[in-house]
């Protein structure tokens, strides 16, 4: 199979390949055509394309799947790099002032996610992520001490991360 038919293969599927990239939260439809353009630029890059392709002659969809999550890695290292912010410089007197607000936003946010944690749907989904913001874990740990895979917590914690900062960022406009 050549790189071509690789691509057309993939091309014929494309709502699979937006499905993964919803997956990963992003639902723009720019940035999923940017994304899976990018793709196709790595794939017709690739040396020798069929390694990446199964028994039954078409892609290997993990690869695919692992493919975009690395490009949407490096496009929301990009997005994250550009839309920086300067920090303002305050005045003695302003310090008191600015500290107390600092601390009524992170209550604000705090009550945020506990809302928030309420309203996931599903009660398995709920308990890690209440196990996670109450107990403090990281990820490996909860994974840890809850016998599940990393793969199974990580996407979940991922998720709500992005819903909860969606929501915040929509709620304070």
């Amino acid at each position: 199979m050549t790189n071509n038919q690789y691509i057309e293969f993939l091309y014929k599927r494309e709502n699979e390949l937006i499905k993964i990239v919803k997956y990963h939260g992003i639902y723009n439809t720019m940035n999923i055509d940017d994304i899976i353009q990018e793709l196709y630029i790595k794939l017709l890059t690739f040396k020798d394309i069929n390694r990446y392709v199964n028994s039954d002659n078409e892609p290997n969809i993990y690869i695919i799947f692992m493919i975009i999550k690395n490009i949407i890695y490096d496009f929301r290292k990009k997005e994250n790099k550009y839309n920086t912010t300067t920090i303002p410089t305050y005045s003695e007197e302003d310090s008191d002032i600015l500290e107390k607000s600092e601390e009524i936003i992170e209550n604000e946010k705090v009550e945020f996610i506990v809302d928030e944690i309420q309203n996931i749907p599903y009660w398995f989904d709920r308990q890690i992520i209440s196990l996670y913001v109450n107990d403090h874990h990281t990820i490996r740990s909860l994974a840890k001490e809850t016998k599940l895979g990393y793969s199974s917590i990580q996407p979940v914690v991922h998720r709500f991360k992005l819903q909860c900062q969606e929501k915040y960022n929509q709620k304070h406009k």
